[in-house]
């Protein structure tokens, strides 16, 4: 909340400074993303996934159910017409859980497995509009993210895996802007460019680790939908 607050202060200082010197009337920006998935069965992975996004995959039946519940809502400002920088908070929730009954002979195993992760961050960006006096944009958004998430395994209530992580995300994302009115428009972004790197613990264990992952995903899948009011 602290790294939060300082963003939004220095975002309002940067976005008034700019105003006052070339009398631009910036619109404040309130929106952000939802995204849900349910699922029940697995979804069969085929070497190449099927791309379905919060989703999981096995290469063989499995009676797995999940769910997968993200939200980002953001607070930025328009400082030009083809400039806005902004602040946003990351949540996510997912829950994977399966039964399986592995046989060995004559002896069937019943297996309940379940997992659970939460995720919380802010973050900031900026967003170039390419085309801003059109109805339909197009814009780049790099961003910044600091995250924090945990992660428990449990094995019929045994107590399997339980791990804390503390992430950057350095990345870019490009997406089109649909002004609806003047005050409301739609917002499609698709996950492009990333670089994340942090650390790992496992509490069990006592041991920690680090990690870094570069990644694209510049494919349909990765769309997320949005709207956002311009005060």
């Amino acid at each position: 909340m602290k790294n939060l607050l300082i963003l939004l202060t220095l975002l309002i200082s940067f976005g008034n400074l700019h105003a006052q010197s070339d009398d631009f009337d910036g619109a404040i920006l309130l929106g952000g993303y939802f995204n849900f998935t349910i699922q029940k069965k697995q979804v069969p992975y085929l070497g190449t996934t099927l791309g379905i996004q919060g989703a999981s995959y096995s290469s063989r039946p499995t009676d797995a159910r999940s769910t997968d519940l993200s939200i980002s809502p953001i607070f930025g400002k328009e400082f030009s017409q083809h400039w806005a920088l902004g602040v946003k908070l990351n949540y996510r929730n997912s829950t994977y859980k399966s039964e399986t009954t592995p046989t060995f002979g004559d002896f069937t195993l019943f297996v309940y497995a379940k997992r659970t992760s939460h995720q919380i961050g802010t973050g900031f960006f900026a967003r170039y509009t390419f085309n801003p006096e059109q109805k339909l944009n197009f814009f780049l958004q790099p961003y910044f993210d600091l995250n924090s998430a945990t992660e428990v395994y449990k094995v019929d209530n045994d107590l399997r895996d339980n791990d804390k992580i503390n992430y950057l995300q350095i990345g870019t994302n490009g997406g089109l802007l649909y002004n609806l009115n003047k005050k409301f428009r739609i917002t499609a972004t698709m996950a492009g460019l990333s670089f994340s790197t942090g650390k790992w613990k496992d509490l069990i264990a006592d041991d920690m680790d680090n990690f870094f992952v570069f990644n694209t995903r510049i494919r349909v899948s990765s769309i997320s939908f949005g709207i956002e009011l311009k005060i």
